[in-house]
């Protein structure tokens, strides 16, 4: 266990935050980020959906944040503690060993990944609430790096080295952010309603208007793009382009299309199923080369990886829908999509 020399910091899980209330944007971060626009479900009702069900979820209204912490933005800095102790009464070195397990996954894994793994027995901590609520914050606040600053246990001061409590500090902080463009509310909404509109002129046939799309120069920049159709929460359709030289405008229709007719994981979307499908499209950042996979951040970043002619792309949802830890995220990347053994 790395022990870096911090004199001063006491036995606490911290996350330095400076909230910022901004639109969301396609930041260069590896390997392939994404603005995620969904269409929330709606009753139905005698207005049209594609009017009715098609703007970004609220709970991502600013810079993916909840309206709280939105708030919170708006009235400056705030140091946020959560406090817990790491293993219990194990002999030294089976503490360090057991503790390096929780801090690295603190550090590196999802709050999803976090969770299911304390379910299965695999990480010992007493404040599995306050470490899981700290992470879940850190996502809604842009994903802040982690980062060890100090390990100890009892052993190391006073007390008896065969029976041992592990602490460690852990600060989380403001990420320097790199943009290449924006993406207002107004801009992905619209690219959901379009997408909407073209399902529902093509396979139902309905007099819908057509989505303007000019209306945003964001959306005459080429950038790649997936829409995701999913009918009571479960995936029925994804299909997309990594990377394109063709603009948005362009793009969405044609992959909506693609993704309720030519997904050969699915039967086509029929008309009479249309109703209940929710549409999300996810505008990509172009991919960035990464030397490790610690530098990618679970959550926030897609992934794509190629080798040997194969290549195989998850869009960052995936993270928060699966619960998978970065090892079995990569593996099954590798294998489900990529066809890698």
């Amino acid at each position: 266990m790395s022990r870096p020399a911090r004199p001063g910091v006491t036995t606490a899980l911290a996350l330095f935050a400076t909230v910022v209330a901004a639109t969301l944007g396609l930041a260069l971060v590896p390997p392939a980020s994404a603005d995620l626009w969904p269409e929330r479900s709606q009753p139905k009702a005698p207005a049209s959906p594609a009017a009715s069900a098609t703007q970004p979820s609220p709970e991502r209204s600013e810079a993916g944040t909840t309206p709280e912490a939105a708030q919170l933005s708006r009235l400056g800095d705030y140091l946020f503690v959560f406090s817990t102790d790491l293993s219990h009464y194990h002999p030294y070195d089976e503490a360090v060993r057991r503790d390096e397990d929780t801090v690295n996954a603190v550090v590196f894994e999802t709050p999803q990944a976090v969770h299911q793994l304390f379910t299965r027995g695999a990480l010992e901590a007493c404040g599995r609430g306050p470490i899981v609520t700290s992470l879940l914050l850190a996502a809604k606040l842009g994903y802040p790096k982690r980062e060890l600053l100090y390990y100890a246990n009892s052993g190391d001061t006073a007390g008896n080295p065969t029976s041992v409590v592990g602490y460690a500090a852990i600060g989380m902080f403001d990420r320097p952010k790199t943009v290449a463009g924006g993406l207002s509310a107004e801009a992905g909404g619209a690219l959901v309603k379009a997408a909407r509109a073209t399902l529902e002129r093509s396979l139902a046939h309905r007099d819908v208007p057509a989505v303007d799309l000019s209306r945003y120069p964001a959306l005459a920049k080429a950038h790649g793009v997936f829409v995701t159709l999913r009918r009571a929460g479960q995936l029925r359709g994804c299909i997309g382009r990594i990377e394109t030289d063709e603009p948005l405008a362009h793009t969405v229709p044609i992959v909506a299309m693609e993704a309720a007719l030519h997904d050969t994981r699915f039967t086509p979307v029929s008309a009479e199923e249309l109703d209940g499908i929710d549409v999300e499209v996810s505008v990509l950042t172009p991919p960035v080369k990464v030397e490790h996979p610690r530098e990618i951040v679970g959550g926030r970043d897609g992934v794509v990886i190629e080798h040997q002619g194969h290549r195989g792309v998850f869009l960052p949802q995936v993270w928060e829908e699966t619960g998978w830890t970065r090892v079995e995220f990569l593996r099954q990347l590798a294998s489900q999509k990529a066809g890698l053994p």
